[in-house]
């Protein structure tokens, strides 16, 4: 009895640990806190953060954001990776391009990585500031706008 325990629990952890992270809704309605223990996180349509709302992703997180899909901030978006952990933001396959950030509001990003956009972000809001961020930047493929 012991034995069929044991395999029964053993089983259900490698169940559990393959589980795949639901989509993010395509509205933030209330401030959120994104870390790398439930990472990754998918964004698989435009996703909007609304005026008065915090989007806090901290260090080690991975955003993977399906092809077109843009980010729109109405609110605040911390973006709060570390040296030794950057947080990524990155298209679902390595064929497609995500949009890019559309900061209407506060956007403050630190030791961040961006892979496959469009281009990063574009600004019209009250604060952008971006410290130690790695873009790869190919010939024409990418423009920041602050």
């Amino acid at each position: 009895m012991f034995r069929a325990l044991h395999i029964t629990l053993l089983i259900t952890l490698v169940y559990v640990s393959g589980v795949c992270q639901d989509p993010l809704p395509a509205v933030i309605e209330r401030d959120t806190i994104l870390s790398a223990e439930g990472s990754p996180y998918y964004i698989q349509q435009n996703l909007s953060i609304n005026s008065g709302i915090t989007l806090k992703i901290t260090e080690g997180t991975q955003i993977i954001i399906s092809s077109g899909v843009s980010i729109s901030n109405n609110g605040r978006l911390l973006i709060e990776g570390s040296e030794a952990e950057k947080v990524l933001f990155t298209s679902d396959a390595p064929e497609t391009r995500w949009n890019y950030i559309t900061n209407q509001g506060s956007l403050i990003a630190k030791h961040l990585s961006v892979r496959r956009a469009v281009r990063f972000v574009s600004s019209f809001g009250d604060t952008v500031i971006i410290e130690t961020v790695i873009l790869p930047i190919p010939t024409g493929a990418w423009a920041m706008t602050v």
